[in-house]
């Protein structure tokens, strides 16, 4: 699903944020300027995921987070991933810093 902004929030529930060898590479709590920066070096160095169309991520695992939880508190993004065919509780989702977060957007 490209061009889809995920809840900052996903990281507070317990979602880890993995690299290509399935390595948790920053705290997923610290500053999302942090985090973000920390996702561009782990795709930049080589340890990235690639995307179906060829780009580089690095994966959102939402399976930590308990389903009582996410249908409270993520419910627009579990609609939107499920209307996709993704269910993001069961299979980690690529991800990647937008321009929107770089900028200062939340």
């Amino acid at each position: 699903m490209q061009g889809y902004s995920i809840p900052e929030t996903t990281r507070a529930y317990g979602a880890l944020l993995l690299n290509g060898n399935g390595e948790r590479f920053v705290d997923e709590l610290a500053p999302r300027d942090v985090v973000a920066a920390a996702i561009v070096r782990e795709c930049e160095e080589g340890r990235g995921v690639e995307t179906p169309d060829g780009r580089q991520s690095v994966l959102l695992d939402c399976r930590p987070i308990s389903p009582e939880d996410a249908e409270i508190s993520l419910p627009y993004m579990l609609r939107r991933y499920r209307a996709a065919g993704i269910d993001p509780l069961t299979t980690p989702i690529h991800t990647y810093p937008v321009l929107h977060y770089q900028n200062g957007g939340s």
